[in-house]
């Protein structure tokens, strides 16, 4: 039998607080797949403070509907509402400036949970 070994790792935690922050793309998401079927992390970095340069993240259902959390940042990026047959695609949306939200996770670390547009930010 082999043994098994993992390398311990740490990330860096952005404090609870608000932020400037430009959206730096999406990826597929299948770590917690299994409970909630599959998502997307959306990625953002911290453009000020002592945190400018640090990524922060939002894990999102893929669903975009009325009133998912993917639905919620997107709007926000594309500046309002979408309509029922418009097509995202999130790479639309890299580079757009805004104001994040961190809050802390419950296992200490931090996720985005809410995007405001800056003017101009797209």
């Amino acid at each position: 039998m082999s043994e098994l070994q993992f390398e311990y790792v740490e990330f860096d935690v952005v404090p609870p607080g608000k932020y400037s922050a430009v959206f730096q793309g999406a990826e597929d998401w299948d770590d917690n797949g299994n409970d909630y079927g599959p998502a997307v992390r959306l990625n953002f970095l911290v453009m000020n403070g002592d945190h400018d340069g640090k990524m922060v993240t939002a894990i999102c259902s893929k669903k975009l509907t009325r009133a998912s959390k993917l639905t919620k940042f997107v709007s926000a990026m594309n500046g309002g509402p979408f309509r029922p047959g418009d097509i995202v695609r999130l790479d639309d949306y890299l580079g757009t400036n805004g104001s994040i939200v961190v809050e802390a996770t419950q296992n200490g670390g931090s996720k985005v949970t809410d995007f405001v547009l800056s003017n101009g930010g797209h």
